[in-house]
């Protein structure tokens, strides 16, 4: 039976917490600290491999590879625009329902797939590949919080996704 000890479910509650702030981070522009989407997203992407990459330390090599990966497919899940498909999601839009924004949503969130699989490549645990089905709960938040806060729905959709991408990643390196 697998088990955790202490260290390990601390560890996962400090990554899963700093993937849901850098995750709002990369929605808010830095917590509207700048006007620039693209500064936003090359932080925010930088500090969830950064964390992830220091799972892997004392091993520097193996640590910079998982950096690497991470940050350039995380910066390939999150560049492409997707503000159209949170706004028919939360119900926004009215020429589209809110299952078709959600539809849309978890086909774009499927960009998350090569973090996961190319982490697991990098860390010889092909089998945990796996994990990258995830991506299926990643539009759920937006359809959810539509309904109980439209006004604050995107903002608690990327503290919910950042969870679910913290934990998927350190889950890798267990």
């Amino acid at each position: 039976m697998f088990t955790l000890d202490t260290t390990q479910i601390i560890t996962g509650l400090l990554v899963a917490a700093a993937c849901m702030l850098f995750n709002r981070a990369r929605g808010s522009r830095l917590y509207e600290e700048t006007d620039s989407t693209e500064a936003g997203r090359l932080v925010s992407m930088g500090l969830m491999a950064l964390c992830v990459g220091a799972l892997e330390l004392p091993d520097w090599h193996v640590a910079f590879e998982l950096f690497c990966w991470t940050y350039i497919s995380l910066m390939l899940w999150c560049t492409p625009a997707w503000d159209k498909y949170w706004s028919e999601e939360i119900g926004n839009d009215p020429d589209h329902s809110r299952l078709y924004g959600l539809a849309c949503m978890t086909a774009r969130q499927a960009l998350f797939v090569p973090v996961v699989v190319g982490d697991a490549l990098i860390l010889g645990h092909l089998d945990r590949a796996v994990y990258a089905g995830v991506f299926v709960l990643m539009g759920l938040p937006y359809y959810v919080y539509g309904f109980i806060n439209k006004a604050h729905a995107v903002e608690f959709s990327e503290f919910t996704d950042g969870a679910i991408i913290g934990c998927t990643l350190y889950a890798l390196t267990l």
